[in-house]
């Protein structure tokens, strides 16, 4: 089995998704969701679902999708933000992921609306034309990936001139730590580079967009990964097998640490929004 430190191609990356993503159906009671949560200031007692519902709130507000949006999400998973815009615009979205079984599970989801589809892939490799899309999104999928010079020229080739960038992801505001503990630390949420704010906005302008918008969330996943810290212990508790409670009790454990990292600054995370100037050429 693959497991989180054994991260560091997108194939590993891959059976670990499809080797998980029963269990997590499971776990989520045939919701599951997969990203952080924002807890609102007029909800700061907000649940895990709640507040991930409000994640994908901001990042639909901050992109200023519309009903003529065309958007394509990244590392989409089990297809929740687009399933989430679908409820509330008459736009056109496209769901990229690296493992069949989240796409086979969001197509299932999404049987229906002729508006969404999903396709497995690898966002390094987008299998789109140049100019495809008004909107790329992604929440908390860009830290797995590798080669994230590739992720972001293919990114900009398939926005459309003017288009827009948004996502939330990981941070790593500081490298301080000793190394052991901060590969510790990363290890267990697969990371496989990091970047400060600072650093991914260097990286965006570096082949072509032009940022809108880079915020510091880091409150907000330290209060993500306390939640699912506590009802991950519980529903250890009631776990028929002895593998699966282990399991859960290993992810409480990763939990905790990233409360840890998030005090020591090696851990944050953010929302970044750009976009590509109306008279970009192609790279």
């Amino acid at each position: 089995m693959v497991t989180s430190s054994d991260l560091r191609t997108e194939d590993q990356i891959q059976t670990m998704y499809n080797e998980h993503c029963r269990s997590l159906i499971e776990y989520w009671r045939g919701d599951p969701i997969m990203h952080g949560g924002y807890f609102a200031d007029s909800e700061p007692d907000a649940s895990y679902t709640t507040a991930a519902r409000h994640a994908s709130a901001l990042l639909a507000r901050e992109a200023m999708i519309d009903d003529d949006s065309r958007v394509l999400d990244i590392g989409c998973g089990f297809g929740h933000f687009l399933m989430f815009i679908a409820e509330r615009f008459d736009c056109v979205g496209e769901g990229l992921d690296l493992s069949e079984e989240h796409i086979e599970f969001a197509s299932a989801r999404a049987r229906g609306n002729p508006r969404l589809t999903f396709r497995q892939g690898s966002a390094t490799e987008l299998p789109y034309a140049q100019g495809s899309f008004t909107h790329v999104t992604s929440q908390d999928a860009f830290y797995h990936i590798p080669n994230k010079a590739a992720l972001y020229r293919e990114i900009y080739r398939v926005l459309a001139p003017g288009g827009t960038l948004a996502f939330l992801d990981f941070l790593q505001p500081s490298k301080a730590a000793p190394d052991q503990d901060r590969e510790n630390t990363y290890a267990a949420l697969g990371w496989t580079e990091s970047y400060s704010l600072l650093e991914y906005q260097q990286m965006l302008q570096s082949v072509g967009l032009e940022i809108d918008l880079a915020r510091d969330l880091g409150s907000h996943v330290k209060q993500t990964y306390h939640l699912l810290g506590k009802d991950t212990q519980r529903y250890a508790v009631t776990a028929p097998d002895p593998d699966e409670q282990r399991q859960l009790m290993d992810f409480a454990r990763v939990c905790d640490d990233v409360k840890k990292g998030v005090d020591r600054r090696e851990i944050s995370w953010g929302v970044i929004v750009a976009h590509k100037p109306t008279s970009a050429g192609e790279m």
